[in-house]
């Protein structure tokens, strides 16, 4: 774990040896951030 900008916590979160983000994004229930202005809209 570290602290990202902000001082949020930024962390991998592993669930049954697969990444959840990739799980949120597979699922459409997440969007990979780039770092840039967000151009997706929900």
């Amino acid at each position: 774990m570290q602290r990202g900008n902000y001082f949020r916590v930024a962390s991998d979160v592993i669930v049954d040896g697969e990444s959840l983000a990739d799980i949120l994004i597979e699922a459409d229930m997440a969007i990979r951030y780039d770092g840039r202005k967000k151009t997706h809209k929900w």
